[in-house]
């Protein structure tokens, strides 16, 4: 990946941070519609990262969400749950933007906010564990990489250095929220 390609991704990420945190300052003044547009927005930036970090292209909203789902949900990557959010703020989004006398109240966009921080947190996470930063026991000074497949939860060591046990380095590798892994070498 270029930096340009990296740089986009974190741009989006920290769109989506900060659009959520739009949406919640909405909330605080009992701004209900814009708030969900602004939480569907911070998923969508989240949610277009991760399809251009994976090469995967939509141009409208709706090919965002149906890129989404086929490539992350039906395959068991994110949660069923995580695309019924994101499908909902959708449709949420273009009713509170396109129709008339919708007026959505706190016990939805509340429960929505958490939500959604915790969906976008996933993503970041999910991204971030594509490339693991090594740190190996303090003072040590050596640093490597891991490469994660996401099919295969299958975990590479790049650096033929990281196989000397002598080193003693001890890793803790995070698998989207659900599965830790710990090894030793």
């Amino acid at each position: 990946m270029t930096k340009e390609q990296n740089d986009y991704i974190t741009y989006r990420l920290q769109r989506a941070t900060d659009t959520l945190n739009d949406a919640k300052l909405l909330a605080e003044n009992e701004r209900w519609n814009s708030s969900i547009n602004r939480i569907y927005y911070a998923c969508f930036y989240a949610v277009s990262a991760l399809l251009y970090f994976h090469s995967i292209e939509a141009k409208t909203h709706k090919g965002v969400r149906i890129k989404f789902m086929s490539e992350f949900i039906k395959t068991g990557l994110f949660d069923k749950d995580f695309g019924k959010l994101f499908s909902d703020l959708f449709d949420w989004r273009q009713e509170g933007d396109y129709s008339d006398f919708i007026s959505f109240d706190k016990d939805l966009t509340i429960p929505l906010i958490t939500k959604s921080e915790e969906f976008i947190t996933l993503i970041e996470e999910f991204l971030n564990s594509k490339e693991m930063l090594i740190s190996p026991i303090p003072n040590k000074g050596f640093r490597g990489f891991w490469t994660l497949s996401p099919a295969s939860s299958f975990v590479s060591v790049d650096n033929a250095a990281l196989r000397n046990p002598l080193l003693g380095i001890a890793v803790t590798v995070r698998f989207y929220s659900s599965i830790n892994l710990n090894l030793e070498f």
